[in-house]
């Protein structure tokens, strides 16, 4: 089976972070972070990131200081940067657990997706050491565990996660009508993304929805994989729902 096409990919993320808005958002990092000061741009941070030998403190302050940025702004782009740091380390644990999933594109959305979730909750403030290789530690133990409770999953529960799904749009929105006309894959996450850009929904609100509505994942295994009780994803999903609805009421 064809797997993702990483050069291709890979290639479309360093195009897109050598725009000028990628390099606004490098000048001030240069002004608010004195590690910054030695980067002319966006390829330097990379290549700091990517040299085995480099000084492990210079990275985990780069890295400290892009992960505060991204949940302070939730600027979708910062993701983007995220994405090219752990590039190499992402594609290595693709090849790695090659053996959990049939499909070599959706095993690479499920990193993807998982890798997201860790950096937009994770403090790296309250962290020591290798945060990089803590993240892609973090990514590939709920990579595990979510294809470990898709195979273990009984009729049963999956008849209550149904439940619980249809409870989240209950009294809130029109669950037919959200699946209907927002949940088309792509183009739901685009919907749901101008959303967090207009500030109507976080960046974790958004990576829940995707992973209930879009992915059709239960609130169970999408609470956990970001760290947080069931009840909780469930409130958070409702809150965000209800925000998306207001707009269109409005």
């Amino acid at each position: 089976m064809q797997g993702p096409n990483w050069a291709y990919e890979l290639d479309q993320i360093k195009r897109e972070i050598r725009g000028e808005g990628f390099g606004e958002m490098f000048r001030r990092l240069q002004l608010e972070v004195p590690s910054f000061s030695r980067f002319q741009d966006w390829d330097e941070v990379l290549e700091l990131m990517r040299n085995r030998s480099g000084s492990v403190e210079e990275k985990n302050q780069v890295f400290t200081a892009i992960c505060q940025a991204y949940r302070k702004e939730s600027d979708h782009r910062w993701r983007t940067i995220l994405l090219a740091i752990l590039w190499p380390g992402l594609t290595k644990l693709h090849c790695q657990k090659i053996n959990l999933d049939p499909s070599h594109v959706d095993l690479w959305a499920n990193i993807l997706m998982t890798f997201l979730n860790n950096v937009c909750l994770i403090d790296v403030a309250a962290c020591e050491g290798r945060f990089v290789q803590k993240i892609l530690n973090k990514t590939a133990h709920r990579l595990h565990d979510i294809y470990r409770r898709a195979r273990n999953r009984s009729a049963r529960e999956m008849s209550m996660d149904q439940e619980n799904l249809e409870g989240v749009a209950g009294g809130v929105l029109d669950k037919g009508q959200f699946s209907a006309d927002y949940c088309q894959g792509r183009e739901a996450q685009a919907v749901l993304r101008e959303h967090v850009d207009a500030g109507r929904i976080s960046e974790a609100d958004f990576l829940l929805l995707v992973g209930i509505h879009v992915y059709g994942r239960s609130i169970r295994d999408c609470a956990q994989e970001a760290g947080i009780t069931r009840e909780a994803a469930k409130k958070r999903a409702q809150r965000a729902i209800q925000a998306i609805r207001s707009f269109w009421k409005a």
